[in-house]
């Protein structure tokens, strides 16, 4: 059983006034450190960078309403798409990635490019970012009058389209 210094214990004859109360406290700081993040879950917390400097990691938050995904596309078109608790491996179009990789490099660095607020419903609103080379792109299914970033919703949601991935209720 975890001990606290003598000091700062609630001492009766050197025990816990309530002999339950130090597990009672135990168990609500771990059930706070690890519990809550998975309680949580649509407002995730996690660093979405892909692991490979080839890979890029798109990711659609979700809403009240509907699931999110994460779709992680290597450069030789090799890709997993994960919506809510399934992982589905994809091969995409060589061509369509080759495209949507050319378009991220020729855009630059991601939190460099320009970003524009949009109203959303509370309940159906998503975002979607691509995270790639250490960088998170502005929320690219906001209208943008940047054509950079017009071409890259554009590829995202080529990529998308060819998962097949669908919008999926909560």
């Amino acid at each position: 059983m975890l001990q606290w210094p003598t000091a700062t214990r609630f001492k009766r004859g050197g025990r816990w006034p309530n002999p339950g109360a130090s597990n009672l406290f135990v168990a609500t700081v771990l059930l706070a450190l690890f519990a809550a993040p998975v309680m949580f879950n649509g407002a995730k917390t996690e660093v979405y960078m892909p692991s490979a400097a080839n890979e890029v990691r798109i990711v659609n938050s979700g809403s009240t309403n509907t699931l999110g995904f994460t779709l992680t596309v290597a450069e030789n078109a090799a890709a997993m798409l994960e919506q809510g608790n399934s992982r589905e491996p994809k091969q995409l179009p060589i061509e369509t990635v080759g495209r949507f990789f050319a378009t991220l490099r020729a855009v630059g660095p991601l939190d460099a490019l320009s970003a524009s607020q949009c109203t959303k419903s509370a309940s159906f609103g998503t975002t979607t970012k691509v995270f790639y080379a250490g960088k998170a792109s502005p929320d690219i299914s906001c209208p943008n009058p940047n054509p950079q970033v017009q071409e890259l919703a554009r590829d995202v949601m080529a990529l998308v389209d060819a998962t097949g991935a669908k919008v999926v209720p909560r």
